[in-house]
């Protein structure tokens, strides 16, 4: 078993490898959102694969995390799923003290994916209303009734 230092090491440098993970997800999400604007499909599959990948890579990553805080959790006598990064810092006293510096800066960047997110889910959602209405309008045009049920565009992948 690893000591509390190299135990909070490690979650040192998983918390700075989370960053790095935050930033590259951020970009992704900033080139979502030009393709979106660019109205160009193939960069916005391109960016939801890419998005995708790195949820993948997140998942192993929580897994890295749930490990570290079980063997904390070990050594304080308490199940890992009660610590926090806040209550680790506090566990740990001075050598906590980066880990406080970290947890601010990885809930910053979580601040800033969940505004980036909320603003590419708004344009995807006005590109979405926009081409119903041309197609409403198109059906209107040909002589249908828009929004009648004649028939229904349908995800046939879904």
């Amino acid at each position: 078993m690893m000591s509390v230092q190299s135990l909070m090491n490690a979650l040192e440098a998983w918390v700075q490898e989370e960053l790095l993970a935050r930033r590259r997800f951020l970009e992704l999400l900033e080139t979502q959102e030009a393709a979106v604007k660019r109205a160009e499909a193939q960069g916005l599959a391109d960016s939801v694969n890419a998005i995708e990948k790195e949820i993948e890579a997140q998942l192993r990553r929580d897994e890295k995390r749930v490990r570290l805080f079980a063997e904390l959790g070990h050594h304080w006598g308490v199940t890992g799923d009660v610590l926090t990064l806040t209550s680790i810092a506090e566990r740990a006293g001075d050598a906590g003290r980066r880990l406080a510096t970290l947890r601010d800066e990885l809930a910053a960047a979580s601040d800033r994916i969940v505004r980036k997110n909320r603003r590419v889910s708004r344009l995807l959602e006005a590109h979405q209303k926009v081409i119903e209405e041309l197609l409403q309008a198109l059906v209107a045009i040909q002589g249908g009734v828009p929004g009648g049920s004649t028939g229904a565009l349908v995800n046939a992948e879904a």
